[in-house]
């Protein structure tokens, strides 16, 4: 038990650490999904938190969901006004939401993860998104929706439009941050570590430029309360201009009427003024008043009581003016109007300075606002006056009584009040700061518009707010729909992204797989190329040992005396043995050919002495079959040319082989051209052709005569054997000299081959002293009496080798091994060591170099007898620091030459 208990407390450190952390990243993006909240009533467009929520279940298990809770009660808690037992238990039912919609999506989508299949393809991705977000999305949407209507924030009619905005939020920011964080979770397991900036960093941007002209736009919305405030104080200010104006022109109307005539009577100003005054203008009274000295007040009322018989003058208050204004007609007619009848406009201080002011500026003054005490209008009214000019004299003034209450109210009516979710607040005061109209003057405000408005000769001050909260009220589903559909193009391309790098990794790695199994399987195949070979190589060698034996036998028996029919068996088992050994090479460059070792040497040699061996050699086998056998050479003065010697005589061997084989009839014609380079002086063009009279070739098997072990026709290998090998190996040796063989034939015709090549010129090789004297006998000049070694292991080669050397008048050391070879240099001074280079003990290329760096070896001439004859054994021979190399069998033509040009060259 006390083994346990550490593991499981340090168990339970890690998790509720984990469990911290899981809390505030959840709080961080709840506060970053705020931002992007659009009041009133919007759920966010985007809710981040349940991406972060839906992952780090599915990273870290389903111990942090109390984490979840409470990171997302705490967000919630934020944005409430208060922090009471209600709102903390409101809180906590949509931290209680949010964990139960992550343990949702984690019962949906836990196998999926932890397989890594979801990012496999695009139906794995679909499942994903769908499971992530719209189904694991409805829980949290459903308990919230349902609190907000339990706890009265708002009415259940706007349950179904909260919910689905709620819903939308969750989904968008489960589909978008979700695989984001699952990603960077799961990075090493999804094989995308080195690939993660370039897998998010693309949905970033755009999600970034998303959220950037959402800002904008947002920001712009939140201008419009402000412009609409503007807009309508405006508004109002004008209209009250203009209502001022169109009054004012009502009292230019009634001075022209009491201008044009010399008398009007009530009758005439009632039907006039029924005509003029409209029912919903704002106008308490029109009014005539004339202009009376007061010397002439008794003749005033004389005159006016015979249509008005009870008209009197009465004052508000002592007038020092020397004229009366009574109000002698008012319209229309009520019991407050008719109060008003006789009274002196001119006996109250604002009325007469109006008055007095209108006759000067001969133009229409406002008097400041009078408390009117009569019946139901006790509210500040104010008065125009406009003068009334007969004969350039002031005559009277037409009087108009406006209550502010009424005119605000009519403008406000038609331009602000129209708004009906709007509740405005106003005031309108004189400059002076006298009340005029107020409208819920304790509303708190914090949009707040002034206009100076000027009227006649005074200036009224509007103040007109808002609360930007009622703007806001009108729902901006322009910026909603922005983030809303910027998101889902998000994710619409960050699903792209995750499934395009996720098939790319799968197909990568499938290919790592399949490339690491194909390098095994090219690795077995090098091994088995190298063992075939490594196997073709010691077979050669084992094979070419016996051949040298018989070959060198029957040169020996040949130079004894036989009977003609002796002389013939031996020739054929020359010709027999021969056949193997070319048999034997033919198989060995076919595997040099498949590994891809076969190499050309470099040296110069006469064109026309190897014109000359293709002759001797094939002329007298021709001869046998009654064939004729030409060699046409055309040269261009240079015959000396640098190339492979040996492969060259190989490819004509090889042909004029086949044509001499397939030829009953006739003959077989070789032709060689070498042309100078018209370009280059040093490069010369060489075409070679051999042409014969044979059976011919079907034209649909030309092409594959050039494959290895095939021939045109089975039947052709019956009856005339071959192996199918030398076309093959002579197409590949043309093309390594940048040339191509061709053929052309046809049955029953003959058949020719032909290719082309260029080469270099090298320098004559001049021997002035051997042009006229055989190899053999400068041989006999060079050697006789001349201290030979001879290693080799093998005693018939020993007696045949010896035999020849013999021959030449050299004195001879035979040795068996390398070891013998060094211990005989040791003890002797030789002109010529002949080495074989697999022996046992110590092979040739070892005994050689130990040879050389002997005191009795420096300078002794060492040539190679062997029969490993591949270029990489003759190029080991070479580095060691052996002359020349002959390959075994030998000819004794070969040996003489060989053996003529090393001396030669050391002498």
């Amino acid at each position: 038990m006390d083994q346990h208990q550490p593991n499981f407390m340090q168990k339970t450190k890690r998790l509720t650490l984990l469990n911290i952390i899981t809390c505030v990243l959840y709080f961080l993006a709840a506060k970053l999904g705020l931002l992007l909240a659009i009041p009133p009533g919007f759920a966010s467009a985007m809710w981040p938190a349940a991406g972060i929520a839906l992952a780090i279940v599915l990273a870290w298990g389903r111990g942090i969901l109390p984490g979840v809770m409470l990171g997302s009660a705490l967000a919630n808690l934020t944005v409430v006004e208060s922090i009471t037992p209600a709102n903390i238990v409101f809180a906590s039912l949509l931290g209680i939401g949010a964990m139960l919609q992550a343990a949702f999506g984690y019962k949906l989508l836990s196998k999926q993860i932890r397989t890594g299949e979801w990012l496999v393809s695009l139906n794995y991705i679909r499942l994903f998104l769908l499971k992530a977000g719209p189904i694991s999305c409805l829980i949290s949407a459903t308990i919230g929706s349902l609190s907000l209507v339990g706890f009265s924030y708002i009415n259940i009619a706007d349950m179904p439009f909260t919910w689905f905005t709620w819903w939308v939020g969750d989904a968008l920011g489960a589909l978008f941050i979700g695989p984001i964080a699952l990603v960077i979770f799961n990075r090493h397991k999804l094989k995308l570590h080195k690939k993660l900036f370039q897998v998010i960093t693309p949905s970033i941007m755009v999600f970034a430029l998303v959220v950037i002209v959402f800002a904008f736009n947002r920001a712009e919305q939140s201008q419009i309360p402000e412009q609409e405030l503007i807009k309508e104080s405006n508004q109002v200010a004008t209209a009250l201009a203009n209502e001022i104006a169109r009054y004012q022109a009502y009292a230019r109307a009634y001075s022209g009427l009491f201008s044009s005539q010399s008398d009007v009577t009530p009758t005439e100003f009632e039907q006039f003024s029924q005509q003029i005054i409209l029912e919903e203008d704002a106008i308490l009274a029109v009014a005539w008043i004339p202009k009376t000295s007061r010397a002439n007040k008794q003749t005033f009322l004389d005159n006016v009581r015979q249509h008005q018989a009870s008209f009197n003058i009465h004052t508000i208050d002592y007038s020092v003016l020397p004229h009366i204004y009574p109000i002698t007609y008012i319209y229309p007619t009520s019991s407050t109007t008719q109060n008003m009848l006789g009274l002196d406009m001119g006996s109250e201080q604002l009325r007469s300075h109006a008055l007095i002011r209108a006759e000067k500026l001969q133009a229409s003054t406002i008097t400041a606002p009078i408390i009117f005490h009569h019946a139901q209008y006790s509210e500040p009214t104010f008065i125009i006056f406009t003068p009334i000019i007969k004969n350039t004299q002031v005559s009277g003034h037409s009087v108009l009584l406006i209550p502010s209450s009424k005119l605000i109210s009519n403008v406000l009516e038609k331009y602000i009040q129209q708004q009906a979710s709007l509740n405005y607040k106003v005031d309108l005061t004189t400059q002076s700061g006298v009340v005029l109209y107020q409208q819920l003057a304790d509303k708190n405000v914090d949009l707040v518009q002034l206009e100076k408005i000027h009227l006649l000769d005074q200036v009224w001050h509007l103040r007109i707010g808002a609360s930007s909260s009622e703007f806001i009220a009108k729902k901006d589903w322009g910026s909603w729909m922005i983030l809303t559909v910027g998101v889902i193009l998000t994710i619409l391309l960050q699903t792209f992204i995750l499934w395009l790098t996720s098939s790319y990794t799968f197909v990568e790695r499938q290919v790592k797989l399949k490339t690491r199994e194909l390098n095994r399987e090219k690795i077995k195949a090098e091994q088995a190329t190298i063992q075939k070979t490594y196997f073709l190589a010691n077979m050669s060698h084992e094979l070419r040992t016996p051949l040298n034996a018989i070959l060198g036998l029957s040169d020996m028996l040949k130079k004894t005396k036989l009977s003609d029919e002796q002389a013939d068996f031996l020739r054929k088992m020359q010709q027999a043995s021969k056949s193997l050994l070319s048999l034997i090479s033919d198989i060995l460059d076919v595997s040099k050919i498949e590994t891809g070792n076969i190499e050309l040497e470099k040296s110069p040699f006469s064109i026309r002495k190897l014109t000359a061996k293709v002759k001797d050699l094939f002329e007298s086998q021709a001869e046998l079959k009654n064939l004729t056998f030409k060699v046409d050479y055309n040269g261009n003065g240079n015959d000396w040319l640098l190339g492979d010697e040996h492969r060259l005589q190989q490819i004509l061997f090889n042909l004029c082989s086949n044509a001499l084989k397939f030829t009953e009839t006739g003959g077989v014609t070789v032709r060689i051209s070498n042309r100078r380079d018209n370009k280059n002086s040093e490069l010369n063009s060489i075409l070679f052709e051999v042409i014969d009279t044979g059976i011919g070739i079907d034209e649909h098997r030309v092409n594959t005569i050039f494959n290895s072990f095939t021939q045109a026709d089975s039947s052709i290998t019956r009856k005339y054997g071959g192996s199918g090998l030398g076309l093959a190996i002579s197409k590949t040796l043309v093309e390594l000299m940048q040339g191509q063989l061709r053929c052309r034939s046809q049955l029953g015709i003959g058949t020719q081959f032909w290719f082309e090549i260029t080469m270099k010129s090298a320098l004559q090789q001049n021997n002035v002293s051997q042009v006229d004297v055989p190899e053999e006998k400068q041989l006999k000049q060079l050697l006789n009496g001349a201290m030979v070694l001879i290693a080799e292991d093998n005693e018939i080669n020993q007696q045949i080798i010896a035999f020849h050397m013999e021959s030449l008048g050299a004195e001879l050391t035979l040795v068996e091994n390398g070891l013998q070879a060094v211990q005989a240099v040791q003890d002797c001074t030789f002109d010529l060591i002949l080495m074989d280079i697999q022996m046992p003990e110590l092979d040739g290329i070892q005994a050689s170099k130990q040879i050389l760096q002997h005191e009795n070896g420096i300078d002794v001439p060492i040539v190679a007898l062997s029969a490993n004859v591949s270029v990489e054994d003759k190029q080991a021979c070479f580095d060691a620091g052996i002359l020349a190399h002959i390959p075994k069998p030998f000819e004794l033509n070969v040996l003489h030459t060989t053996l003529l040009h090393v001396l030669s060259t050391k002498i």
